[in-house]
């Protein structure tokens, strides 16, 4: 009986400790490289807390609200940012803070929708292993790119927004409740990240199908075509992503597979170089797409049936299948032949978060329907015998240590982008004179010399209080 209650407690505590390990290694990581001198895109923010400074909060608070940013309009990081920067003077490195409380905040809801699926008391032992494989997931290195700059928090939230609206979408029962609340996440999604519209198209899909006839309109219709309209209204115009041609079918195809297969693809073999470009490689990304696409596609068909009485598990798992394909498919079009890194781009570091959310569906379905998941996709070749047990174990196994390596291989990364941020230190001299560090902060000479010149004069971001210090 003792050794009984040895291995329960070992099999509830070890998954409990992964999970703790991925978050302390996320933690980790984002203190030492975090960025918290501005570059590039971060001059943008710049330009908002520079009016609030010459001209006061309302001028400022317009910029935000009318302002692009290449094809979309972050109106809700920028209100963030410009909050946080009247408090600090525009200090990066406090950006991170927000940062940190979007991320946890999507780590909680995670949690939340595994023991709402359980529905049991107390969390089981399967329910520990299950959110451990979700923590290595939604904790990757993979996802480098949005833990070391905070103008990555515009995809950060927009992810997190877009798991409050699945979750809700699925779990909320009464009606109108759901459908005010879904609303809602879809404002603020869209007006965090252009594919917020994805978000709303797929609300909207979900919110009619869970009607009493969804293939009549009414009450609800009504509803969503007024906000499709009225988003659409205030949203546009926008710019038109920098495309250098219209890409081809095939090539925005294989971008969608990779956009969804690269977030267990780097973690069984991590392919990222540098801190900037996609990896070279799209051979396993691209399988690895293939083979979920293809298995998501397989369990819809199985479990058909529960299109005439959904269950929560399986509107969450079909609404997240279509919000990720379409981000996927519109990503892809957008950037396909947006540089020279082309079909690649589907490999970059910043679309893991929203790519993830299609494995970890699956992954709520499975466990929701664990009883007779197994037997069922495979015609009954397979149950829920000891045998079997024992080799989802193993399995789970073989991918925390596979998950490790990649993890352990993500140091140079970050080690990299910490050597970056000291580079970007030593580009704001205290007299504000030319550098050359300038090209890594701005391509642009003359505008760069004034964008800083204008940090000077206002004592704001590198130049706020005592001067500039290395980090």
């Amino acid at each position: 009986m003792q050794l009984a209650t040895f291995r329960t407690r070992l099999g509830f505590w070890l998954p409990i400790a992964v999970a703790c390990a991925a978050i302390l290694f996320l933690f980790i990581m984002m203190q030492l490289s975090a960025i918290t001198y501005p570059f590039w895109d971060h001059w943008e923010q710049a330009e908002t807390i520079s009016i609030y400074y010459e001209k006061g909060l309302g001028p400022a608070l317009w910029h935000v609200l009318t302002s692009l940013s290449q094809h979309t309009r972050p109106v809700t990081v920028r209100l963030i940012f410009l909050l946080n920067g009247i408090l600090t003077r525009w200090d990066i490195g406090s950006e991170y803070i927000y940062m940190y409380m979007t991320l946890a905040a999507g780590l909680l809801l995670h949690f939340r929708i595994i023991r709402r699926i359980a529905g049991t008391k107390e969390m089981t032992a399967s329910e520990a292993m299950l959110f451990s494989v979700v923590t290595i997931l939604y904790c990757s290195p993979a996802n480098h790119n949005n833990h070391w700059w905070s103008w990555m928090l515009q995809l950060n939230l927009n992810a997190v927004l877009s798991l409050v609206g699945l979750y809700v979408s699925a779990f909320e029962k009464r009606e109108w409740t759901r459908n005010i609340l879904m609303a809602i996440v879809c404002w603020l999604s869209v007006y965090t990240l252009t594919n917020g519209l994805f978000l709303l198209l797929t609300m909207a899909f979900i919110a009619q199908f869970r009607t009493s006839k969804p293939l009549l309109p009414g009450k609800v219709t009504v509803f969503w075509l007024a906000n499709i309209a009225a988003i659409l209204w205030t949203y546009f115009p926008i710019a038109e992503p920098g495309m250098t041609a219209h890409p081809q079918v095939m090539s925005v195809v294989q971008f969608a597979l990779m956009y969804i297969g690269q977030p267990v693809a780097a973690l069984i073999n991590f392919p990222y170089y540098n801190m900037f470009e996609p990896p070279f490689g799209t051979m396993l990304s691209t399988l690895c797409g293939t083979v979920i696409g293809l298995f998501a596609c397989y369990i819809v068909f199985v479990y058909r049936s529960y299109f005439r009485d959904p269950p929560p598990h399986f509107i969450f798992m079909v609404g997240t299948f279509i919000f990720v394909g379409l981000s996927a498919l519109g990503t892809g079009w957008a950037r396909v032949t947006f540089d020279s890194f082309g079909v690649r781009n589907g490999n970059s570091s910043r679309y893991v978060v929203t790519g993830s959310l299609f494995v970890i569906a699956m992954l709520y379905f499975a466990f929701a329907e664990r009883r007779d998941f197994l037997n069922r996709v495979s015609f009954g070749y397979l149950s829920t015998s000891n045998r079997t047990n024992l080799a989802i174990v193993a399995a789970y196994t073989l991918f925390v240590l596979v998950s490790c390596v990649s993890y352990v291989r993500s140091f140079p990364i970050y080690s990299e982008v910490r050597a970056f941020n000291f580079r970007l230190a030593s580009g704001f001299a205290p007299d504000g004179r030319v550098t050359p560090t300038d090209p890594a902060l701005y391509p642009n000479a003359t505008r760069m010399g004034e964008l800083r010149s204008r940090l000077l004069r206002l004592r704001i971001g590198p130049y706020r209080g005592d001067p500039v210090q290395a980090p």
